[in-house]
Parts: structure tokens; sequence; C-alpha cells
């Protein structure tokens, strides 16, 4: 069985991973933001803002799984490529 690594496809990949999760973070604060910023009273507004704040602990959840898999990724692309690095480095006479 052969496995092949290249550490440039991964950090690419890793990369686009990363973009992908930044625009996610960026939807939900925008949506955060408008919720926040309507304004007016009643039983409707009360409902809303109830569902406005369980979005926005449903968002702030959201964001550290995000993060967390960001910092897992960067880190094991990081450390197969250093992996590779020394093995190569440990096979040259």
């Amino acid at each position: 069985m052969t496995i092949n690594f290249d550490a440039a496809t991964a950090r690419s990949g890793a990369s686009d991973i990363e973009s992908a999760i930044s625009h996610i973070k960026k939807t939900i604060n925008d949506i955060t933001s408008a919720a926040n910023s309507v304004s007016w009273t009643g039983p409707a507004f009360t409902a809303f803002n109830s569902a406005a704040a369980e979005w926005e602990a449903e968002g702030t959840r959201l964001n550290q799984v995000l993060n967390e898999m960001q910092e897992t990724l960067t880190g094991g692309v990081t450390s197969l490529g250093n992996t590779e690095e020394d093995s190569t480095a440990a096979f040259r006479v």
C-alpha cells in the first residue's frame, strides 16, 4: 500500500477549508447583527428576541466548533509536513 503526502496540496486544501470557515463565520455574524438591530415592541418582538438569543448561542457554539476544526486541520497539515521533511532528511546520505 502506498501513501502519498504532498505538503503543498495539503496546505492548499487547508487554506480552502479555512476560507470556507471564514465565510460561515461572517454569515453567522451578519445574521446575528441583523437580528440585534431589529427594534419593535410587543409579543412578536419578545418571541423574536428569544429566537434571536437562541440563534446567537448556537452561532457561538458553531464558531467554537469551526475554530477547533481549523486548529486541528492546520496542526495536522503542519505535523504531517514536518514528519515528511524529517523522514526525507533522515534518508539522505
